[in-house]
């Protein structure tokens, strides 16, 4: 029958994930270059990044059936998880929830957590390789929603675990686009 087809199984050995401030344009295809007002954030640790997309359903009974007779999606939640392993300007805050790094004096920075309650949203794009099959993930706008804990160690790295969920686009779009260039498993009738 053809169904069991190995070139349609992938392994992404590499890939980066990029953040930009809400409302940067979007790319439109999984290979082009990511305008300046995308910053990469760099090495990932080796569990690279995972995402979900979870549906909380309600179930619609009737009094003649045993069986619910039709489902409706109450909310559903993007989810993006991944370790960064580089520290810098651009990861702490992100790690953190907003903010920025300065220069305090002459070679020491210095960052604060945000003190006003409210929550950093960026754009997170991230990009994933396998040989010459690219794939994209984009949430338009997302915030890190769960606990930084790190720890440092003599024989590890430290790494700043993120966890960000999408946001609804302010102009009603989609919380998540998938963009890839893989035609074997996706063009019309392969």
């Amino acid at each position: 029958m053809g169904w069991n087809d190995g070139t349609e199984i992938r392994v992404f050995p590499s890939g980066q994930v990029s953040i930009a401030p809400v409302g940067t344009a979007l790319p439109t295809n999984p290979t082009s270059v990511l305008p300046v007002a995308w910053t990469g954030l760099g090495y990932l640790t080796e569990d690279g990044a995972s995402i979900s997309v979870a549906l909380n359903v309600t179930d619609i009974m009737a009094w003649q059936s045993r069986q619910a007779v039709r489902r409706e999606v109450d909310t559903q939640e993007v989810t993006a998880s991944f370790g960064l392993l580089q520290w810098n300007e651009s990861t702490v805050p992100f790690a953190f929830g907003g903010g920025s790094v300065v220069l305090a004096t002459a070679g020491v920075y210095r960052y604060e957590l945000p003190t006003d309650g409210s929550l950093d949203e960026r754009a997170v794009i991230i990009d994933a390789v396998d040989g010459a099959v690219n794939q994209r993930i984009i949430m338009p706008r997302c915030n890190v929603t769960d606990a930084v804990e790190f720890s440092l160690k003599r024989t590890e790295a430290a790494v700043l675990p993120i966890s960000v969920k999408a946001l609804q686009p302010s102009d009603g779009s989609t919380s998540m686009i998938y963009l890839t260039n893989d035609a074997a498993s996706f063009a019309v009738g392969s």
